[in-house]
């Protein structure tokens, strides 16, 4: 598949997209393009930096010293409710 057809297809795909793969991907495209240091992507698909995962990581050792956390056992037992 050359350059254009590849381009194509990919207009076709973004045409059908829903709305949470389209910001996923560009979220990936603009990290990709951008450099930022990027160093991962969070679960719907936005971009994460090394500061924004320090950050995150430093929140939530916080939170479990708070003891703003649940254990594994409670964790199973309000699966069973989902």
């Amino acid at each position: 598949m050359n350059t254009i057809e590849l381009k194509e297809e990919l207009h076709q795909y973004i045409d059908q997209m829903d709305d949470k793969l389209a910001n996923q991907i560009h979220g990936m495209i603009k990290a990709s393009l951008e450099k930022d240091d990027i160093i991962g992507f969070t679960a719907d698909g936005t971009p994460m930096n090394k500061e924004a995962y320090i950050r995150d990581i430093d929140e939530a050792r916080t939170q479990i010293r708070e003891g703003k956390c649940i254990s594994q056992e409670e964790l199973e037992k309000q699966s069973e409710n989902w």
